[in-house]
């Protein structure tokens, strides 16, 4: 953290710099970020990249200082654990200062070098501002109100970029399973259920139904189809028996179904009895924890 600090971050916004959190393609940004003439798909090879600030980055480096004060409370350090409480509570003032808009229940994507916002939607960015305690309940779920799902789930930027009007864009309006995955949980987290069950069922539906019991790291927002999604003039493939995929629906299952919880000391598990029994879930057996 304290070289992320020394290379990364902003002090005039206050914010930390660099792509969002997993959208390592160019095909996420658009212009001036994206360079038309540079061939390269690897978002950092495009110079204009460097000095962007993300929302799901910077909700990611909040949630990372709240974490690292837990592990130095659980060291004993409380001079640092003071310290790392601090910064998060700045970075959280400036993420809501320059990449939300509580008032009109908005949150955006980033905002490149020039201080020009990019009004997107970003999923992953929605998730973790929801989840690690960016905005609070009421405006979690004013904001859920207003978030644009799709018929297969969340997608992982909305709307589609200029440029991918003809193809789906690789991280672009396209599904990311464990992007929804976290959309659901923190949907969960709030109390709202529909469209926790919306993307439980269409992953469920994709990966069995549609995909021949296979879950693929992308697919098609319309169809449910397996798609790696267009990106520097081809298309890519999705890999299939993508880990992160599957894990994301386990989560749900686990996490959000059957409230388990495991903490320093133990496992504890506190169903929602109501999501239960909507799905028809009645028993788990042979989950194994610390051997």
């Amino acid at each position: 953290m304290a070289a992320c600090e020394q290379n990364t971050f902003d002090s005039n916004y206050g914010l930390f710099t660099g792509p969002s959190v997993f959208n390592d393609g160019i095909a996420s940004y658009e212009k001036p970020i994206y360079n038309p003439q540079i061939k390269d798909s690897y978002v950092l090879a495009h110079p204009e990249s460097k000095n962007i600030m993300c929302l799901s980055t910077n909700c990611l480096y909040f949630q990372a200082y709240k974490t690292l004060a837990l592990m130095a409370k659980a060291c004993g350090d409380k001079c640092s654990v003071n310290g790392y409480e601090h910064k998060a509570k700045a970075l959280k003032t400036n993420i809501r200062r320059n990449l939300c808009d509580p008032q009109a229940n908005k949150l955006y994507y980033l905002m490149d070098e020039y201080g020009t916002l990019h009004k997107y939607q970003e999923g992953l960015g929605h998730a973790f501002a929801i989840l690690f305690g960016v905005v609070n309940k009421k405006e979690a779920r004013n904001l859920i109100k207003k978030v644009y799902i799709g018929k297969y789930g969340l997608p992982s930027i909305y709307p589609a970029l200029k440029r991918f009007k003809e193809h789906p864009g690789r991280h672009n309006q396209i599904l990311w399973p464990f992007v929804g995955a976290f959309w659901a949980d923190a949907c969960h987290s709030v109390g709202i259920n529909e469209p926790f069950l919306k993307e439980l069922f269409c992953q469920a539906d994709m990966a069995i139904n549609i995909n021949n019991h296979c879950f693929y790291e992308v697919y098609n927002e319309n169809t449910g189809k397996q798609n790696g999604g267009w990106q520097i003039d081809h298309q890519w493939e999705s890999v299939y028996d993508q880990t992160w995929s599957a894990t994301g629906y386990i989560r749900m299952i686990l996490q959000d179904v059957l409230g388990m919880r495991c903490t320093l000391k133990d496992i504890t598990f506190h169903p929602d009895k109501a999501l239960m029994k909507e799905i028809g879930f009645k028993s788990l057996n042979g989950l194994k924890f610390r051997g």
